[in-house]
């Protein structure tokens, strides 16, 4: 039998007294690749840290990289998954005699397993769901409310690493339907939790909306591709190339992708009647044309069936809406910047009024000066110098 990491149930429940961090949990594994025959482990921090390096180092700085190490072996002391048996004092140098903790309800991690996984955190949300991965659960369901909890961040973030994980294929995701149930004595909708396993949901386990989803990526990668493929096409020409108009000529165009049904939304239907209007005021691209062109074909078609007249009603309202509310808020906005164009020219108009006044003001002043300056002073007799000395 390969030689394993006994992964106990209570050292990744979150409410567990020995619950443990990611990298307390990858050091705690690491330990246990080292146990010797005796199923003992004798190490330091050095040694630790060399072991590091070839599958997941804890620092790039060597310096932070022991730091964390003797933490978290204190960390798992205090915790008591781990014992030091020799009683030595964690530092970089001194030889610990480690004992691994025994609890109750484990499952197995093969070591080549464990030397596979290159991000701790990888490692970490493995195991967790690899626990419910059998016909007892069925996978583990969960929120990104307790996937906050469990990674001790907050959800935002635990939604980004959990979709990263489902895109690289370390776990899969099986998107939770919407459930109707009573509330306050009305019936209404919730969406259920996600499932995950560590291996793929087959079609029938998949549900509705998790299907929905996967069918959107597959029709969305097919629009790219076609999007690209009529950019090239369109090189060397006079109009600018749109990739939204673009998509909306397919969306109007292609009955089908990947033997599913495609229809166009809202958006489609706005670009639509954005088109429309560039054609009514003979402004309309090459590609806009095509785009009425290939719509026109489509919305006969659609209203002309019971069966996707009020799907097609109902977007293209919508797209309507869309169109009229943004043309409005256009309008809206070039009304603003014209009320505060004449504002701010008045502004300047009255600043430019005063500064001329001003300068009026001192080239009087500077007149009246060079006139007083300019007269000649007058001449008295001597009969008048002394009226005016004596009186």
């Amino acid at each position: 039998m390969k030689p394993y990491i006994k992964i106990y149930n209570c050292l990744l429940e979150e409410k567990s007294e020995y619950n443990l961090t990611v990298e307390e949990f990858y050091l705690y594994c690491l330990l246990d690749t080292l146990k010797n025959i005796e199923q003992k482990v004798i190490v330091n921090v050095d040694l630790i840290y060399y072991e590091s390096l070839d599958l997941i180092p804890f620092f790039s700085r060597e310096t932070e990289a022991k730091k964390r190490i003797r933490e978290h072996l204190q960390s798992l002391v205090d915790k008591k998954v781990i014992e030091i048996t020799n009683n030595k004092e964690v530092n970089n140098k001194s030889n610990l005699h480690i004992r691994l903790s025994s609890f109750k309800g484990y499952d197995g991690l093969s070591f080549d397993q464990f030397r596979e996984f290159t991000r701790m955190i990888d490692l970490y949300i493995h195991c967790i769901v690899a626990r419910f991965d059998n016909d007892k659960f069925n996978g583990f369901r969960c929120n990104y409310a307790r996937w906050s909890t469990i990674l001790n961040c907050t959800e935002k973030t635990a939604k980004r690493t959990i979709k990263d994980l489902v895109d690289r294929e370390i776990i899969y995701k099986n998107t939770g339907d919407y459930i109707s149930e009573m509330v306050n004595g009305r019936d209404q909708k919730r969406q259920d939790d996600n499932t995950y396993r560590i291996n793929p949901f087959s079609e029938e386990e998949k549900t509705h909306i998790q299907k929905k989803i996967e069918h959107s990526e597959i029709v969305e990668e097919v629009v790219s591709e076609k999007i690209n493929d009529a950019a090239v096409e369109t090189i060397g020409e006079n109009d600018k190339f749109s990739s939204v108009i673009e998509k909306s000529i397919i969306s109007f165009r292609e009955f089908e992708i990947k033997g599913k049904p495609n229809f166009p939304d809202s958006e489609d239907y706005y670009q639509y009647f954005v088109a429309k209007e560039a054609l009514k005021n003979n402004s309309a691209t090459k590609q806009q044309k095509e785009l009425l062109k290939e719509a026109d074909n489509r919305i006969n078609i659609l209203f002309s069936k019971e069966g996707s007249k009020y799907l097609a009603k109902k977007e293209m309202d919508a797209g309507e809406e869309l169109f009229y509310s943004k043309d409005h808020l256009n309008n809206e906005s070039n009304s603003l910047i014209s009320i505060k164009k004449k504002i701010d020219d008045a502004k300047k108009k009255r600043e430019k009024s005063k500064k001329k006044q001003e300068e009026d003001s001192i080239d009087l002043m500077n007149e009246l000066m060079t006139d007083f300056d300019e007269q000649e002073p007058k001449k008295l007799s001597p009969l008048e110098k002394a009226d005016e000395l004596f009186g």
